[in-house]
């Protein structure tokens, strides 16, 4: 065996979450160089993930020997194969790492916080109390403070490092020391203590500082420019009194970091090692000391220094970034090796990248401190920005360092300027004052800055013909961008506005036409600048132009646009058609615009008629039809303009429908020709027709004739069929709209703003003639709303004539309906189609009479509504419609009740309310009828049995409701009725009741007769006021009824039990509210009293939480009115009710509800416990003895809400006299920091030393206490 002498000791830096560790360590338990006692205590203090269980070893005997010594075959791994024959062993059983928190706590960054907790506490304390005396001390003294706190720290790390169970906190001390010797040397020089003997101090300090600083890098490896680096960093913090030597250590600094780093090798970005990062954080320190010493103006002095360091760091990192890895491997390759240099290539990449994020916030952070006041640094720095990512944009192209290149490029000029002397800045202006923007020579940029638009472009042609499409597009965006931004500076200068433009027309115009095959968006968009240019030019060569003037170029660039879609091809045809809608478009809208302010009444109306011609001669057919309906209509301001431009349309329209042949193109030109028509009429015959109302009869003339013409042209040819077509529809569309005309007349007339007249009857009768004419052959269900209408209108018209009223007329319209249904019954047979219309012409019929008689109460109207009632009875009757029956049964309910009210207006009497019960009684009588006679009318009329038994339900809905709005004249006048009142109201109840055990819904019915009888006695107590004296006591009698509910066999007397069982449980504490009386004791009480008995007696012990609840409130207010003001008092009985529910609900009694029976019994002690610690008269010593019984009480029944709440609410009132203390003794609190400090550290370096026994112990608490309750 070799001497332990001779022994190897490895050092490695891993992952302690990693599964992958243990798969190490079982191939190192294999080969014999760890054992097995060793893998346990690794496993248990150094990892944090599962440890795999792992079998006791086979016996030597069950195992053949030939599998110890069977020849493998060599593999090229370092380890060899497995022998095929020998069973695999499985992983010995490993203590598992305690759950959750405790796992977190004994992990490396739960020890290195404790730590570092620990030492700021101490020094923070230790320098608090040493502040109290500071004056006592001279400078050495009070360095002498910092430099022992140094050497402690080095001290008891070097001690630690010695013990191989405390090395985190070795680790933990000496990063402390190391992070305080930059300090050192900064207090040394921030302290003055060169001064006198003070210079011996400081040179033995320095030279102490040199050894523990070198000695500790050493031992973590630090190369040897590392420990060197970091010394002379400390030394640059010395000599800070001379102005000249603190900027020069800056970039001193900065350049030997930066030294470091271009000396690392090339081939990866430098590793995040301890040393680098200590260099990093001394070179860091000294930049911060520089910033606190200089003004905020001044800090960009220092910008250079950080955009130099920065630039080294992202320099690395681009230099580090690795080449793209294979994802296939070839054949002779082995397909770990792949995988290992696809990890290791993310991993250089990760850290490349995080490498170049740091420089790229240094750089940053550079600018801003230099960008404003120093421009030249800014410059500098810019510089160095944009050559790195000129750099990386050569190996590895991405828009995004494309456009952060961009970015850079466009500060060049400004900041140049800032450098530029007065005179060359002169020179540069005078631009302006050719252009006339010599006030503000800022517009000038829209022409300086557009050579960054042409490189751009020259940039995205480069890409594009080294095939890089994305950074091609890329680069054409961004100078589309830019441009539009130097379009927009250029708005404030019309000049230089014009010259932007047509740059950038030009420039659009190149690049297009230098492609192959242009795409047609950027042909467009061309296009469209280029139109915009032409525009932009001419406003400002003539900007005096008139909006006519507008209207006319917008007329000949629509032209110019429109005749070259037919010379153009390809994508330039097809932009120049769409600009061209789009200047008709615009042309048309100035068109309007110009007639609107002339009342369109103007000559140029008719030149809108030129973009449907346009559209006629370039055989676009549908446009042109569209752009005449458009463009025709605005010609009718004047009669010169309105016969030309009905008469073009019409041409036109004509010219399309002998092209197309189509129906819609047929409909606009009859359209347009019935316009002329009309219009030749009212301007080419003078005199005629002088009144508006003779133009019912010319126009029902002109129906004749379209429906006359329509049935002579007939089927001749295609188009002359298409004319037919067109005809009639129109004569269909023309006829609807003089009914409806004449409708709205009809109103006017019965409104009593017009007087009746003959032209009106005349034009009715021409308009039935004509309709006679169109159906008379050809019966259809529309000629029969058609001529309903009409003579409905008729009527209404001679009824007027005659001195009819409106109710006059609603008899006659009823009597009309009365005469279609008996026209329905002749003509039943013959055309069988008409009868549903027919049936439909007589209920609008009906309503109508019904809707005219509106306004008038009298007898005759109660016995219209019955009429119309009637009569929708009767159609219901043949037609079987539900819905009218319906609407039936309901008019015959309003008739009778209009004839009701309509004799009640006539009586006289004191009581309002006896009114609403009369006419409730009504609804109780319809619904006696109903319900008695249901069976009769179902055999008689053939009625469904179950539509009158809901019309008798409805009735009594009805009654019910009257009864209800009855309750508040009751109360305010009286009843008269009283008992009848009262009867019917007991009447309703019984109906509900007895409804109950005769239909399938019975719960609802009794639950409805419960609530009706609940309102019987709010109707009897606001009628007998005498009652009042049971104002604050009906939830008493509300609990006696609820007895009675509960505990009848109702099952015995043919209800069902549950609905008087649940309105029993519902109703004591709904009257209580509804009655106000929830602050009344005596009925708080009963109704506690109420469900206990109920949970007693149904075994349901829940019902009881009802109870405490209503004793909790019962309580406090007992306590309020006995003004008690202690919190505690009103919070206990809550907490013993919680404490109660927790203790006895069977639900959280359950195992699968402990942690809610758990917590509920944590939130009722502990409001208990925490009111008493907040008040002034319980906390001490009485909160303390409480909680001691709460946690003596938790160990004895086992319970852990009382354990945990009683612990905490002790410490709590430990802390609370603590604070007490405080306040009288002010520094015991620096002296408990420095034993909490101290405390901290040992606890962390216990927890490191003695992991396992501190998981154990653990374990067998939490599992005890897992078992309680």
């Amino acid at each position: 065996m070799a001497e332990k002498s001779a022994s190897i000791r490895i050092q490695l830096e891993l992952a302690n979450d990693d599964e992958r560790l243990l798969l190490g360590l079982e191939t190192w338990l294999e080969l014999g160089l760890i054992s097995d006692a060793q893998v346990r205590s690794l496993s248990a203090e150094r990892l944090i993930c599962e440890c795999p269980q792992r079998s006791e070893v086979v016996a030597a005997a069950a195992v053949p020997a030939v599998a110890t010594t069977s020849p493998r075959v060599a593999a090229p791994g370092f380890l060899p194969p497995e022998p095929e024959p020998s069973p695999r062993r499985l992983a010995t059983p490993i203590p598992r790492p305690v759950r959750g928190w405790l796992g977190q706590i004994v992990s490396e960054l739960s020890v290195v916080w404790l730590l570092g907790l620990g030492v700021f506490l101490v020094v923070l304390s230790s320098a608090v109390l040493a502040a109290t005396q500071w004056a006592a001390f001279s400078s050495v003294g009070q360095y002498c403070v910092l430099l022992t706190y140094t050497v402690i720290f080095w001290g008891v790390g070097l001690w630690s490092a010695d013990n191989p169970r405390l090395q985190l906190t070795a680790k933990s001390l000496q990063i402390v020391t190391l992070l305080l010797v930059p300090l050192n040397f900064a207090a040394m020089d921030g302290l003055g203590i060169w001064q006198g003997l003070g210079w011996l101090v400081g040179l033995g300090a320095s030279g102490l500082l040199g050894v523990i600083a070198f000695r500790l890098l050493e031992r973590w490896s630090a190369t040897v420019p590392q420990r060197y680096l970091f010394i002379g960093l400390g030394l640059l913090q010395l000599g800070w009194r001379w102005q000249w030597l603190p900027m020069l250590a800056i970039y001193g600094g900065v350049l030997g970091c930066g030294a470091l780093l271009l000396r690392a090798p090339r081939t990866a970005a430098p590793a995040p090692t301890w040393p680098l990062l200590l260099v990093n954080l001394s070179l860091g320190l000294l930049v911060l000391r520089r910033l606190a010493t200089l003004g905020a103006g001044t800090w960009g002095s220092l910008g250079l220094a950080l955009g130099l360091y920065g630039a080294v760091w992202v320099w690395r990192g681009q230099r580090a970034w690795p080449p793209p890895v294979l994802v296939a491997a070839p054949p002779d390759v082995d397909a770990g090796l792949t995988e290992n240099a696809a990890s290791d290539s993310r991993l250089i990449r990760t850290t490349a990248l995080w490498t170049q994020r740091l420089g790229q916030g240094l750089l940053l952070l550079g600018w801003l401190m230099t960008v404003n006041g120093w421009p030249l640094q800014a410059l500098l720095v810019s510089l160095l920005g944009f050559g790195l990512r000129i750099a990386r944009q050569q190996t590895r192209p991405q828009r995004w360092t494309l456009l952060g290149g961009i970015a850079i490029a466009l500060q060049f000029p400004f900041l140049i300027w800032e450098l530029l002397p007065t005179g060359m800045l002169d020179l540069l202006v005078v631009p302006a004052t050719w252009l006339g923007t010599a006030s503000t020579s800022a517009w000038l940029l829209g022409i300086y800055l557009y050579p960054f638009v042409v490189g751009l472009v020259a940039i995205a042609a480069a890409y594009d013909r080294r095939d890089n499409a994305t950074l091609a597009r890329f680069s054409e965006g961004s100078a589309v961008v830019i441009n539009g931004l130097l379009t927009v500076i250029s708005l404030g200068a019309p000049a230089v506005l014009v010259v932007n433009l047509i740059a950038s027309t030009i420039t659009a115009f190149i690049t297009t036409q230098r492609q192959r095959l242009p795409a047609f968006e950027r042909i467009i968009i061309t296009h469209g600048l280029a139109l915009v240019t032409v525009l932009v030019t001419l406003n400002h060569r003539w900007p005096d132009l008139r909006d006519e003037h507008w209207m006319l170029i917008s007329f000949g660039l629509m032209a110019v646009n429109l005749g070259l879609s037919r010379a153009l091809r390809a994508g330039w045809q097809r932009s120049t058609w769409i600009y061209g809608l789009g200047l008709a478009g615009l042309a048309y809208a100035q068109l309007w615009n110009h007639l609107a302010s002339h009342d369109f009444q103007s000559y140029y109306s008719l030149l809108g008629l030129t973009i449907p011609l346009l559209m006629t001669l370039l055989r676009r057919d549908r446009w042109s039809l569209l752009a005449v309906s458009l463009t025709a209509p605005l010609t009718l301001g004047l009669a010169i303009t309105r016969l030309v431009g009905l008469g073009s349309a019409t041409g036109m329209a004509a010219v399309q429908s002998q092209r197309r042949q189509q129906l819609p193109m047929v409909l606009v030109t009859v359209g347009f020709g019935l316009g002329f028509a009309i219009s030749l009429i009212e301007d080419g015959l003078p005199g005629f027709p002088n009144r508006y109302d003779q133009w019912y009869g010319v126009l029902a003339v002109l129906l004749a004739a379209l429906w006359g013409l329509s049935l002579s042209l007939g089927n001749r040819s295609r188009l002359a069929a298409l004319y037919g077509t067109a005809c009639d529809r129109w004569g269909l569309g023309l006829c609807s709209g003089l009914l409806l005309a004449l409708t709205a007349e009809a109103g006017l007339l019965y409104e009593g703003w017009r007087s009746p007249g003959m032209a009106y009857a005349d034009g009715i009768a021409l308009v039935i003639a004509a309709i006679g004419l169109r159906f008379w052959r050809r019966p259809h269900p529309m000629a029969v709303y058609l001529l309903g209408g009409a003579v409905a209108l008729l009527a209404a018209e001679f009824v007027a004539l005659g001195g009819g009223t409106r109710l006059t007329l609603a008899a006659l319209i009823i009597g009309l309906g009365v005469i279609t249904f008996g026209l329905a019954w002749v003509q039943r047979d013959r055309h069988p189609d008409l009868l549903p219309h027919l049936y439909y012409l007589t209920l609008l019929y009906g309503l109508l009479g019904v809707s005219l008689r509106v306004g008038y109460f009298s007898t005759w109207t109660g016995l219209s509504s019955l009429a119309v009632a009637l009569l929708g009875l009767a159609v219901s009757g043949q037609t079987g419609w539900a819905w009218l029956r319906w609407l039936g049964l309901a008019g015959l309910t309003l008739g009778w009740y209009e004839l009701v009210i309509y004799q009640l207006s006539l009586a006289t009497g004191d009581h309002p309310a006896d009114g609403l019960v009369v006419l409730a009684a009504v609804a109780a009588v319809i619904m006696a009828a109903y319900r008695l006679g249901a069976s009769w009318l179902a055999a008689r009329l053939a009625w469904p049995l179950k539509e009158l038994v809901i019309t008798a339900h409805i009735h009594w809905g009805i009654a019910v409701g009257l009864m209800a709005i009855s309750g508040e004249p009751v109360y305010a006048r009286g009843l008269g009725l009283l008992w009848p009142g009262l009867g019917l109201g007991l009447g309703l109840v019984s109906y509900s009741l007895l409804q109950g055990r005769r239909e399938s819904e019975a719960d609802g019915w009794i639950y409805a007769g419960l609530t009706l009888l609940v309102g019987w006695f709010a109707y009897l107590r606001l009628a007998l006021p005498a009652l009042a004296v049971l104002d604050n006591r009906w939830g008493m009698v509300a609990c006696g009824f609820a007895a009675l509910f509960y505990w009848v066999p109702w099952s015995r007397l043919g209800w069902p039990r549950s609905p008087w069982q649940r309105y029993a449980i519902a109703l004591p504490p709904v009257i209580t509210v509804f009655t106000n009386a929830s602050d009344h004791l005596p009925t708080l009480w009963m109704l506690a009293a109420f469900y206990a008995a109920l949970a007693w007696t149904a075994h349901q012990v829940r019902w009881s939480y009802v109870s405490a609840v209503l004793a909790v409130w019962a309580t406090w207010l007992w306590l309020d009115a006995q003004a008690i003001a202690d919190h505690l008092a009103y919070v206990l009985p809550l907490g013993l009710m919680g404490l109660y529910i927790a203790q006895i609900d069977p639900g959280l009694r359950a195992e699968a509800n402990r942690a809610g029976r758990h917590w509920l019994r944590v939130v009722s002690l502990g409001l208990i416990l925490v009111v008493a610690l907040m008040g002034e008269r319980w906390t001490g010593l009485p909160v303390g003895l409480a909680a001691l019984a709460a946690i003596a009480a938790g160990l004895r029944l086992q319970v852990r809400a009382f354990l945990y709440v009683g612990t905490l609410v002790f410490g709590l009132n430990a802390v609370n006299q603590l604070v007490g203390l405080n306040s009288e003794y002010p520094l015991i609190k620096w002296v408990v920091g420095i034993l909490v400090g101290v405390a901290l550290i040992a606890v962390a370096a216990d927890f490191e030393r003695r992991r396992e026994q501190w998981i154990g112990l653990t374990q067998t608490w939490l599992d005890q206490l897992e078992s309680w309750q």
